[in-house]
């Protein structure tokens, strides 16, 4: 078994001759800023046409099969649900907050 640090790391030992760590795929906070997006999100649909409540269930379908990735599509998922939110002017910003707040939760 392998362990391996990164930066940003936190670890806690307690005792002695302990092996291995468990380490969580994603922030705590990252769920919570989830969480609002997607209540922010679920908002926003009423407010926008058929075809851009398309746009926005593939993007949530994309960021929900892998919430703790940063990974490409991801990141156009969330670019593809804070443009959308842009276009309807102040319906949208608590969309736009909570699109940022996942991308800086997930390190993005």
């Amino acid at each position: 078994m392998s362990n391996s640090f990164h930066i940003g790391d936190s670890v806690t030992q307690y005792g002695d001759h302990n092996i291995g760590i468990a380490k969580s795929q994603a922030p705590a906070e990252a769920g919570a800023h989830l969480e609002t997006l997607l209540e922010a999100v679920r908002l926003l649909r009423e407010h926008v046409p058929e075809e851009d409540q398309q746009v926005l269930d593939d993007a949530l379908e994309t960021i929900e099969a892998e919430p703790s990735s940063p990974n490409g599509a991801v990141r156009r998922a969330l670019a593809s649900i804070a443009g959308i939110a842009s276009m309807v002017g102040t319906i949208g910003v608590p969309v736009i907050e909570a699109v940022q707040g996942v991308r800086a939760a997930l390190g993005g």
